[in-house]
């Protein structure tokens, strides 16, 4: 290892260890804002569990559907029970209860009438009670179901809100023992699933996708075990990427997490079924199918442990990361088409408006070259800042932007980014709130108020901006 490699792997374990303290892994599944066993979804027409390893390629993902089920109404009781039955007798959680007597007023006098005064009343509520019985307990399939298509809402609901911070995976080989900082029981296979709300469907169900992304395992986790083979998980990790196993998948999957669990823990490691009880000297793995919701920075370790390994394969290192563990790069250095690097903000073809580096700068000059460029990075290191600042240079290129996200709040934060002159120009064509709605009226009053400014003043006060500019590149 070079010396160079050397200080870059310091920097970045330290940056690790730090991200690890900041957010420790979750080392129970009920540490997560929510979580749903799918062993626990009920037997229901409206629900639709498959097995990725029996997937068609028709289902475009799809691997699980809950739809809102009917729920129908308790059976009316006779009339000459109903004015006589305690309320909650329609709700399948209520009891049946009768007045044993009743007071009404006939001929100016109170009159006292018992129930037991008409023998048939009581063989009528016990035929009747036999039929709700009945009723209660066909019922009980469809309030489960009902049950999980609530916990499906509130999931939807929590990433609506809060798409930022969180994401859903598919978790399966729940890993059970007892480590240091206590119990220990999550799954160790995971995969980035999308949950969709289609409500135009009757009835209105909600569909969980596989995503893009390949499964996964939970590094964070496995090597806080105490007695985890680190040189065992690698080898899991790149069996997982080469076999590519899914999260409910079959034997294929099985036989994956067998073989992690004694490989990785060779003393102590056991495969068990769902139900057996192991001795808590023993970290055991079982099958498990769970989806969970799971707070996006548990990310960060991982991030550091994919540029530690790309540390240890690289020879070349950009300049400005070189600058950080005092190392002096070479005073200029070539783009992919040979032509020279410079300093932020010192070419006259790019025109960005807010504070930049020479990443930025590179950017943008790359993208006149190749008319598209991909720009990707953890959270923090200044995308969304990009993007703002390519704003500027588009739009002095006489260029029209359209930007697109996955969610509005993505689109606000970006508008917020782009500097005051520009605001004005950015035609939000978000959601249909007040907010919304008066940020698209705000923009088509100032664009009109600028499209009949006189272009003559405007091409004078352009062409004095461009010597101070020229003036400023050559100081």
């Amino acid at each position: 290892m070079t010396e160079i490699q050397s200080k870059l792997t310091e920097l970045f374990t330290f940056l690790r260890e730090v991200a690890r303290q900041k957010s420790p892994p979750k080392k129970r599944i009920d540490e997560h804002p929510r979580h749903f066993v799918l062993q626990n979804l009920p037997d229901h027409p409206t629900i639709s569990l498959l097995r990725l390893s029996e997937e068609d390629e028709s289902s475009d993902g799809e691997f699980l559907v809950i739809g809102r089920p009917e729920l129908p109404p308790c059976p009316r009781p006779p009339s000459e029970l109903a004015e006589w039955l305690q309320p909650g007798w329609e709700r399948e959680s209520g009891s049946v209860s009768v007045q044993s007597e009743r007071q009404s007023i006939k001929n100016g006098k109170v009159v006292v009438e018992r129930f037991t005064d008409v023998p048939s009343r009581g063989a009528s509520l016990k035929s009747w009670s036999a039929i709700r019985v009945s009723w209660v307990a066909e019922l009980q399939p469809a309030i489960k179901a009902m049950n999980a298509f609530q916990t499906m809402y509130e999931c939807y609901g929590m990433l609506e809100r809060q798409s930022e911070p969180l994401e859903m995976y598919l978790g399966d080989g729940v890993m059970e023992c007892v480590g240091a900082g206590g119990l220990v029981a999550h799954p160790i296979l995971l995969r980035r699933v999308s949950l969709e709300f289609h409500p135009e469907s009757n009835p209105p169900k909600f569909v969980v996708r596989r995503t893009a992304k390949a499964p996964e395992l939970y590094l964070e986790l496995l090597q806080q075990i105490p007695g985890a083979d680190v040189a065992q998980i690698g080898k899991c990790k790149e069996e997982l990427a080469t076999l590519e196993l899914e999260p409910l998948g079959g034997e294929d999957t099985e036989g994956f997490l067998r073989r992690l669990i004694h490989g990785v823990f060779a003393e102590r490691g056991e495969f068990r079924a769902s139900g057996e009880v192991s001795g808590t000297d023993r970290v055991t793995m079982r099958r498990d199918p769970v989806l969970f919701l799971a707070r996006k920075p548990e990310g960060a370790v991982g991030v550091f442990d994919a540029i530690l390994q790309d540390i240890a394969t690289r020879t070349s290192f950009a300049e400005s990361l070189l600058n950080v563990i005092g190392v002096r790069g070479q005073e200029s250095t070539a783009s992919d088409d040979g032509e020279r690097s410079f300093a932020a903000n010192e070419d006259a073809e790019v025109f960005l408006c807010k504070e930049a580096n020479r990443e930025q700068l590179e950017v943008a000059k790359r993208l006149n070259r190749h008319g598209c460029v991909v720009v990707q990075g953890p959270p923090g290191t200044g995308k969304t800042h990009t993007i703002a600042n390519l704003l500027g240079h588009l739009l002095a290129n006489g260029k029209r932007v359209l930007v697109t996200a996955h969610t509005p709040k993505a689109l606000r934060v970006l508008r917020h980014k782009v500097v005051k002159s520009l605001q004005p120009l950015c035609l939000s064509v978000l959601q249909k709130d007040k907010k919304s709605q008066n940020e698209l009226e705000a923009a088509v009053t100032e664009i009109q108020a600028r499209i009949s400014q006189d272009p003559e003043q405007l091409g004078r006060r352009a062409n004095q901006l461009k010597e101070e500019r020229s003036k400023c590149i050559v100081e």
